[in-house]
């Protein structure tokens, strides 16, 4: 007799006010199977998620564990049923330490575990990935990448019958998801259970099983993976046939919009970068997690201290002491850190994308609403932000849209030169596309563009130039034909 799937779900039905969720979904992952989980911003992975998590609750429907019917009122509750959770949006406790954070909700009471013991076993789960990260130190100093690595491990350190991850990977480099893919299929040889969720199709088929793809909140298909190719994958998320999602047109590089000399600062993290971006290209920023990619945007944004060297801003010299003064000389930052640093999620659509633009809707420090408004919706409709209305709030929008609300805040500032930090992490292949089309469009408008990325297919197939950092200093600037995954890696990791 066969064994029973160890997770499975039947006719899951869930409604937000206005918004139908999940439709009648069926999903089952078996013993010593990878089942990755694919589908736009919006189709309902993250709602599917959270009702295993014990987070929501369904509507209607059953969550069946080794064939037992369960419901789960509460995390505590799926996890005691051998889930085990990695979540896109981490949640941490930053005045903790990373040892703290790994034991939390674990075993019992933290207030009764031995601490030398919780930082022996965080030192274990964490070298089983590869990661060298000091267990007693706050989670708050730890870069993004390494609290998601902290995270995974937490995750992995359990003894599930199955482990849901969703987006696990989206602030890693390629080193440590190539680690975190050897675990992965570790697990599938001993048997356990892995639901996988990526909106990186390239991990889907280097890691799946079967793949089930959602739209709409419903479930469309579930196939093996070798009965499947990117195309059809593609095809059935969005209902159609997506053309080249890095379209490279050919741009008209301009007159030089920013340039850096000898920049350094962020407290040392940034050492010495020389680099020019012109109006009407796109410039990729690329090096692995702790290259100093992050801090220069800062930089240039007036979010960390510029302590030595020179920036200029349309010729004229350009040093500004706060993120105030560098949206008043036209710069804007899409931040790597969407749901802490890129929107207020408590607030609307409406006012996220206002906030930074008080000029154009306030006058004597009172907001306009009818211009607020109006500008709302111009950028709603002009970014495809999919929301019932722009009086929503934004956390209730997926991570695509958010996104698109972001880049519409700076769009709004009418800044000229843009700073996009990650700007399509957790975001499906068809926001992806949005997100591309609309760069291309700011590049030809005359826009200068500077853009962070951890994917190296789009930093290499969409970017005029790409600008290589390892250990704080810009190492070359790669053009035309010099550009390639391997260069840009063999750089970023210490070659010559």
């Amino acid at each position: 007799m066969s064994q029973p799937p160890v997770l499975e779900l039947v006719g899951i039905e869930k409604s937000f006010p206005g918004v139908r969720a999940l439709r009648g979904v069926e999903l089952d992952v078996r013993p010593g199977e990878i089942h990755c989980l694919v589908g736009e911003n919006g189709a309902g992975k993250s709602t599917l998620i959270k009702i295993l998590a014990g987070v929501h609750q369904a509507d209607a429907g059953e969550v069946r564990v080794l064939g037992t019917p369960r419901h789960f009122a509460k995390p505590i509750e799926a996890q005691d049923a051998g889930l085990s959770f990695v979540f896109q949006e981490l949640n941490v406790v930053e005045h903790l330490t990373v040892a703290d954070n790994m034991s939390l909700g674990l075993e019992g009471s933290r207030f009764r575990w031995d601490r030398a013991q919780a930082l022996r076993l965080a030192v274990q789960h964490l070298g089983d990935l590869g990661v060298d990260i000091d267990p007693a130190i706050p989670m708050q100093r730890l870069r993004p990448a390494e609290r998601q690595l902290v995270m995974i491990a937490k995750a992995l350190s359990t003894s599930a019958k199955a482990i849901i991850m969703d987006e696990p990977t989206a602030a890693l480099t390629e080193t440590e998801i190539e680690r975190l893919f050897e675990i992965v299929r570790r697990l599938r040889t001993s048997g356990v259970a892995v639901l996988y969720v990526s909106h990186r199709l390239e991990e889907v088929f280097a890691l799946a099983d079967r793949i089930t793809v959602m739209r709409d909140g419903q479930r469309v298909a579930t196939q093996p993976v070798a009965e499947l190719d990117r195309s059809k994958v593609v095809a059935l998320m969005v209902g159609r046939e997506l053309e080249n999602i890095y379209e490279h047109p050919v741009r008209t590089r301009g007159e030089e919009a920013l340039r850096l000399e000898g920049v350094g600062g962020a407290a040392g993290r940034v050492t010495s970068v020389d680099l020019v971006v012109h109006a009407g290209e796109v410039v990729g920023l690329s090096g692995i997690v702790g290259s100093g990619r992050t801090e220069l945007a800062r930089i240039v944004f007036g979010a960390e201290p510029l302590e030595f060297g020179r920036m200029f801003l349309w010729g004229q010299p350009y040093h500004p002491a706060t993120p105030r003064e560098a949206i008043r000389r036209g710069v804007g930052l899409v931040p790597e850190e969407r749901r802490t640093q890129g929107i207020v999620g408590v607030l609307t659509v409406r006012e996220n994308i206002s906030m930074a633009a008080a000029g154009r809707v306030s006058r004597l420090g009172l907001v306009n609403r009818r211009v607020d408004g109006k500008l709302a919706e111009e950028y709603r409709e002009r970014l495809n932000i999919r929301t019932p209305s722009v009086e929503q709030a934004i956390r209730l929008l997926s991570g695509g849209n958010q996104q698109k609300a972001v880049i519409a805040k700076w769009l709004a500032t009418e800044a000229r030169v843009l700073v996009l930090d990650e700007p399509t992490r957790g975001v499906d292949v068809g926001a992806k596309a949005e997100i591309f089309h609309l760069v291309n469009q700011l590049a030809a408008a005359g826009n200068a563009i500077l853009m962070i990325s951890s994917e190296l297919e789009e930093i290499v197939a969409f970017c005029d130039r790409v600008a290589v950092m390892r250990d704080g200093a810009l190492v070359r600037t790669l053009a035309g034909a010099e550009i390639n995954r391997e260069r840009v890696m063999h750089l970023a990791t210490g070659g010559e």
